[in-house]
Formats: structure tokens, sequence, C-alpha cells
């Protein structure tokens, strides 16, 4: 088994983290904050951390541990900013297991896992609640900056409430499953399991790398992008390129000028 890993922030700061212990491979991707608070750097980044601190020396099944670590981080976070309830930091998360001759696959947010099998058919785990929500709230986006007649990157400030609106959806039946902290935690995990020797290849990836197929339009779908050999380094040089070729986001609309990236290639 080979691992590849690769990341790249788009501040001085990260929101996502990889972590990789003896059975498992993590990618953690924190929902960047709609709200001031006094948490530094941010919300997101300080979470993102708090989990990869507390998962390091853990192997075996994550979702207990995970639970654990989501009723400790509700206790310390009430101790640096102000619990609301209305407005927790959240965290997207995707991870695989190799437990024997099985693989168990988890996603929550809008982290994604793409299995390759042995006779190159794919396979694409994510739970789309949140990628949905989100596309709606681009839409309104593009729609403010056509009647005020401004940059799609200048009517992100006029869609604030309504992006403040969908977080507070967060694991609500009409709303989207994420991992965020909670002092009684029920979270609703997608698990996939199957057979090692039917696979090639798995990529575990923040929503940084979907850019390349969904905002960016780099490739026409996801499938176009894993059919063949992913080149990780060449493939983030060429999301960053894109990016900064739309410097106002009027080509290719989204939230800010480029993700942070983080990505684990898995080949068997």
């Amino acid at each position: 088994m080979i691992i590849e890993k690769k990341e790249r922030k788009a501040n001085r700061f990260n929101e996502d983290r990889i972590v990789i212990g003896k059975n498992y491979f993590l990618v953690i991707d924190g929902a960047t904050p709609l709200v001031k608070n006094n948490v530094k750097p941010t919300e997101a980044s300080w979470f993102a951390g708090f989990i990869k601190k507390n998962l390091k020396k853990n192997d075996g099944n994550l979702i207990n541990k995970l639970n654990e670590i989501s009723k400790k981080a509700y206790k310390q976070f009430a101790k640096i900013s102000i619990l609301n309830k209305k407005y927790f930091p959240s965290c997207a998360l995707a991870w695989v297991e190799i437990n024997n001759n099985k693989i168990v696959a988890h996603t929550i947010g809008d982290c994604e896992i793409v299995i390759k099998y042995k006779d190159n058919t794919l396979k694409r785990l994510l739970i789309e609640d949140l990628p949905k929500l989100d596309n709606g709230a681009i839409q309104q986006m593009v729609n403010v900056a056509k009647e005020k007649n401004i940059s799609v990157k200048e009517a992100r400030k006029h869609i604030n409430d309504i992006l403040i609106e969908n977080r507070k959806l967060m694991n609500k039946p009409n709303g989207y499953s994420i991992f965020t902290i909670d002092n009684n935690p029920d979270f609703k995990f997608s698990t996939f399991e199957e057979d090692v020797n039917k696979i090639k290849e798995i990529y575990v990836y923040s929503d940084g790398i979907s850019q390349a197929f969904d905002e960016l339009k780099i490739y026409d779908s996801w499938e176009e992008l894993f059919k063949n050999d992913v080149r990780l380094s060449k493939l983030i040089k060429k999301i960053v390129k894109k990016a900064k070729s739309d410097v106002n986001y009027n080509k290719h609309p989204r939230f800010k000028l480029i993700d942070d990236i983080s990505i684990i290639k898995i080949v068997f």
C-alpha cells in the first residue's frame, strides 16, 4: 500500500487538517466563520486542530472517539467563546478505516471519498445536502451581482445573512449533516464498506479538491478527474492557476478565491 498526501492552505492559517493513524486516513475541513468571535486565528482552524490533536494516538473505529471529541470540544469552546447554540463551529469529515480485508469509508458534510476499482469503475461517496444549500446561495450571489451591476466577489457580502441562516440548519431534518461540538452528539455519518481486494485506489479529500470539477470547471465531472491516475501536485497547481485567473469570481461563481486543499491518495 502506497500513501500520498498533499495540503495547501489558502491563507496564513489552515482550516483543513489531515490525520493518518495506524489503520485510518482522515481529512478534516473546518467551516469558515460567518460571524466575528474571539477565537484565533478562526474557529474553523481551532476546531480542525482540536480534532487532530485529540485523534493523534487513536486507532480502531473512530466514531466513538469522535463523539468524545465533540463533547470535549463543547466544554472547551465554552471557555474561549460565547456558546451560541444557533452558531457552533463545525467540520466536514471523510475517512477510510482498513480492517483486515475490508475498508470502511465514512463521510459527513462536503468532504468526499472516491474509490477506483480494479476494473476502473468509480464510486463517489458524498452527502449532497450541504452542497445543495451552497449551490443555492451561490445562485443568490449571482443574482445580486446582476441586480446591482457588481462583481460576484463584491456580491458575496450581500448574502451573508443567507449563509448564516443555512449554517443554523446543521444537523436539523430540513438542513444538513455536519460534525460539530455537542454535549450529546448523535451524528448522521454516511458509511460504506467494501472488500480491499476489489480496490485499486482511494482518494479522500476536502472540497478544496472538488473545486476542480464543481466551481472552477477544470474537469467536466468528477469522473473525468478520477478516471485516470491523479498526480496530486499537478492537480493542485491546476486549481490554483484557474482560481487566480478569475479574481472577481464572475466566470466561476464561488464564495472565495480559493479554498484550503487537502487530499490523501491510497494505492493498493
